[in-house]
């Protein structure tokens, strides 16, 4: 699919007129480009921001290059709230294995202009709960849940394409799990959060290990590290492990966040570039006060 649109393509995927989103691009409202020609063209993730932005209803999401079935599109009108049945909407669409209309409802909910964080935290989280307790019920739930991790992760991927790319000189992020945790989709979560916020994620996924991420956060000049803590046996080491990253990257002016069930919930050693996150949107607003207290760094980097 192309990563541009011309002016006719999104006034179809909007319902309005060509001469308005000409109009309206010439106004600068929306950011153009222009071809050899002196043609028009606007970016997939520009043309979402837009329509983000504007409020404005997604009538045909074709040139977008979006699918969303019958299912999603009732997400896409309204008939489903991010705090309430568009969970259980979620939840049947993943249970059933069924791919595009998961995919689609992810992403109506953010043409809709919720943030990844409330969609992360409400409807995915509370649909993959469910799903979680179906192995007590038989070994088919085990399928079930990691099928429908799948399908998350698919989504995840297709919602970080629709996010506009942070302006030059955004901080940049490093982060994934430690060893002894496999867990991908938490990372994947984090990443496109931390995106939607302004910031460059580098996501090094599960399995990582404290000197590998140390050494990614000091070559990308790192201003945050996260850590997903998914296995609940890093309760009893990660405090301390976590205190000894955040000394590491003290000298540089980074922080490190970190989150999930695995998280030391007794007290843990103070540091004041350290915190402890217990939902994406905790998490977001972290990373939204962080940005802005950020300055470049002068000749490159972040």
């Amino acid at each position: 699919m192309s990563r541009s649109l011309t002016p006719r393509e999104l006034a179809a995927a909007v319902g309005l007129s060509e001469s308005s989103l000409k109009r309206w691009a010439d106004d600068g409202l929306v950011r153009v480009t222009r071809t050899a020609g002196g043609h028009r063209r606007i970016a997939v993730p520009e043309a979402v921001r837009f329509i983000r932005a504007m409020g404005l209803p997604v009538v045909d999401p074709r040139p977008l290059g979006i699918t969303m079935p019958s299912r999603a599109r009732r997400v896409s009108e309204g008939e489903a709230s991010v705090g309430g049945s568009a969970a259980a909407w979620l939840q049947t669409a993943l249970s059933e294995g069924d791919a595009e209309a998961a995919r689609g409802m992810i992403v109506a909910m953010y043409l809709d202009g919720h943030e990844p964080h409330d969609i992360c935290d409400g409807p995915v989280a509370r649909a993959l709960r469910e799903i979680g307790e179906l192995w007590k019920h038989g070994e088919e739930g085990i399928f079930i849940e990691h099928r429908a991790t799948d399908l998350c992760l698919q989504a995840m991927s297709e919602l970080r394409r629709l996010i506009p790319e942070p302006p030059e000189g955004a901080p940049i992020a490093v982060g994934g799990a430690p060893p002894g945790d496999p867990y991908i989709l938490p990372s994947m979560m984090v990443a496109t959060v931390l995106a939607a916020e302004g910031w460059r994620p580098i996501n090094l996924g599960p399995e990582t290990p404290d000197h590998v991420l140390l050494s990614a956060a000091r070559v990308n000049h790192a201003v945050l590290l996260w850590r997903c803590l998914s296995v609940a046996e890093h309760e009893r080491t990660s405090g301390a492990e976590l205190a000894s990253l955040a000394d590491h990257v003290r000298l540089e002016g980074a922080h490190v966040v970190a989150g999930g069930r695995g998280c030391p919930s007794r007290v843990m050693p103070h540091r004041d570039n350290l915190m402890l996150a217990s939902s994406m949107g905790e998490l977001a607003a972290f990373a939204r006060g962080l940005r802005a207290a950020h300055r470049p760094v002068e000749g490159g980097g972040a």
